[in-house]
């Protein structure tokens, strides 16, 4: 990469890995950031999803659960001394989602996030006559 020329590419954002962890390094004047894959686990059964992501040292206001489009965003930003971890992780929202019916939680560095299943998409038992 050839250095730059000007004052103003100088202070552009460079992106540098810093390992094998796929961190990356902000080199302007900002903090340095290193970025993590929020580690989840997905559960569902027949009325709801269950989205369980492990983001230790945060606090519950430190936690975001987006709804962009038709993607869930989980980001959360924690700062140690300099440096900041920055948790993300999004996923592709199911077909059969109630965007409007979802919830979150934090407690002891784990989010929850449940999201409800259509009415439509649920099963529901037809009663048979004899």
């Amino acid at each position: 990469m050839a250095e730059p020329q000007t004052e103003q590419e100088s202070g552009a954002l460079r992106r540098q890995n810093l390992g094998g962890d796929g961190a990356v390094a902000r080199q302007d004047k900002a903090r340095p950031t290193q970025r993590v894959t929020v580690p989840c686990d997905v559960y569902e059964n027949d009325d709801e999803y269950l989205l369980i992501a492990d983001m230790p040292g945060l606090g519950a206001e430190e936690c975001e659960v987006v709804i962009r489009g038709d993607r869930l965003e989980l980001k959360g930003i924690r700062t140690l001394g300099d440096d900041q971890i920055c948790y993300e992780r999004s996923f592709a929202m199911p077909h059969n989602a109630e965007t409007q019916d979802i919830s979150a939680s934090y407690k002891d560095g784990i989010v929850r996030v449940t999201i409800a299943k259509t009415q439509d998409s649920r099963p529901r038992r037809i009663p048979v006559r004899g």
